[in-house]
C-alpha cells in the first residue's frame, strides 16, 4: 500500500481535493472549520508531494556545501 502511496501521490492529491471540492459544495452544512482545515492540509500534501525526497536533498546539499568553489578563470573558460 505505501509503494502505491508513494507511486501515486498526486493523482491521490487531484482525488482528495476534487472530494473536498464537491464535498463543500453539496454538502453546504459542513462546518467551514473543517473544510478550511481539509485545504490546509491538502495545501501542506501538495508541497509535500511535488518536492525533491529529503534524502536526495540532503545528500545534494551535503555534496555542494564541502564541494571547493571553482576559481573565476575556470568559470569564465566554461562560458566561453
Amino acid at each position: 500500500m505505501i509503494s502505491f502511496i508513494t507511486r501515486n501521490a498526486v493523482r491521490l492529491y487531484a482525488v482528495a481535493a476534487a472530494l473536498l471540492a464537491l464535498g463543500a459544495h453539496y454538502l453546504p452544512s459542513l462546518p467551514v472549520g473543517l473544510v478550511l482545515a481539509a485545504v490546509a492540509a491538502l495545501l501542506g500534501l501538495s508541497v509535500d508531494s511535488v518536492t525533491v525526497p529529503v534524502g536526495k536533498h540532503r545528500a545534494a546539499v551535503s555534496e555542494a556545501l564541502y564541494t571547493p568553489a571553482p576559481d573565476r578563470a575556470d568559470i569564465s573558460r566554461e562560458v566561453r
